[in-house]
């Protein structure tokens, strides 16, 4: 099992999580090698990584899974959200960038988290109505592609009269009225 072990420590692909079980479950079968018992090389383990009994038992199940089946278990934490989003309502989501819409050029969270409120939840049926807060509309708008800008007036400054543009555009004449001979003319009405 070292061996394998090793293999599978060595891959490239492996994010960090696993690699950290891997490495427990290598450090544990060293520990138990050296006539460690299990708890106690679990515990070694555990306290190295500055964790408890809790994780000291983990390991032992990853280990286990691994001799057995040559995986560890997956995690599934972070992966499903338990809340649900009105984002995820078609008819809402409609309301929301219509009301964006209409208000593009002077809209704010505080405005979104308002009509949410006062407006379209109201508007569902529910009893009493859900509220979302300020740092919700703001997530809203940044799922929906909007950021915040301040909107700034810039003056554009073309320097065509600076001493470097005059004395290239000098240059730069001087060379087209050379390549002037190369450049096709065209006549007439089509241009041909």
């Amino acid at each position: 099992a070292l061996e394998n072990l090793a293999l599978d420590i060595e891959k490239e692909n492996v994010n960090s999580e696993v690699w950290v079980c891997l490495n427990s479950i290598h450090f544990y079968f060293q520990l138990v090698k050296n006539n460690y018992q299990k708890m106690e090389a679990s515990k070694i383990i555990a306290d190295a990584a500055g964790k408890g009994v809790y994780h000291a038992r983990y390991i032992r199940s990853w280990v286990h899974e691994y001799v057995i089946a040559r995986q560890i278990p997956y995690s599934h934490r972070g992966h499903h959200t338990k809340t649900w989003s009105f984002l995820w309502d078609e008819d809402i989501l409609f309301q929301i960038k219509s009301y964006v819409q209409e208000n593009k050029w002077n809209i704010t969270p505080y405005m979104i988290m308002s009509q949410i409120n006062k407006v379209l939840l109201p508007g569902l049926g529910f009893a009493p109505p859900p509220t979302i807060s300020l740092n919700t509309a703001k997530n809203y708008l940044k799922e929906l592609g909007y950021i915040y800008e301040r909107v700034k007036k810039d003056v554009y400054i073309d320097r065509h009269e600076k001493e470097d543009v005059v004395a290239y555009r000098e240059i730069f004449l001087q060379r087209i009225s050379e390549l002037e001979y190369r450049m096709p003319i065209f006549l007439g009405d089509n241009i041909e």
